[in-house]
């Protein structure tokens, strides 16, 4: 199932398998959490979701010898240059980065919408999670709420107790 993380790492991994070998790349992701994570290197990486797309990104790095830097750049910044932030952009960050970042996720809409599953199909899917979700709560409100019994030792059967025992 791809999810925004999931989408986010995907991007990495595939400019990493179209490069070159021997190549020198700055990729940009508006996408914290992502550059936090490969920042810290594939140790981390393995320790969080998508670890197994996070690995071939760094395999893949290692095998073809490329060199790459990731930053993070806030997202919106052409929609509403002019809004204040809660983390102010990069001072090198400039009008064609926010242009880029503009177009990178115009046409992640655009690609989204091509693989985006019909209501038909995920209806029936998400009323069942609902669901499970109730039979779920329903039977942990049970068991927290079912008085304290005395534990009663079983005995074994002899065959369990005497392994030379056969039927």
């Amino acid at each position: 199932m791809q999810t925004v993380p999931r989408a986010e790492v995907s991007a990495c991994h595939a400019l990493v398998i179209h490069l070159d070998f021997n190549t020198e790349v700055t990729f940009y992701s508006d996408n914290k959490l992502f550059v936090d994570a490969f920042n810290k290197g594939l140790e981390y990486c393995n320790t969080i979701l998508n670890a197994d797309l996070y690995n071939e990104i760094f395999e893949t790095i290692v095998d073809k010898n490329i060199k790459i830097e990731v930053y993070w750049i806030p997202s919106h910044m052409f929609d509403d240059p002019l809004k204040e932030r809660k983390v102010p952009p990069p001072v090198w960050f400039t009008d064609t980065h926010a242009l880029g970042n503009h177009h990178a996720d115009r046409l992640a809409g655009v690609s989204a919408s091509y693989y985006a599953l019909h209501h038909h199909v995920t209806k029936p899917i998400i009323n069942n999670v609902h669901l499970v979700r109730s039979i779920q709560l329903r039977i942990s409100t049970v068991i927290c709420n079912l008085p304290n019994r005395k534990f009663i030792e079983l005995r074994k059967h002899p065959s369990q107790s005497n392994p030379l025992y056969r039927n």
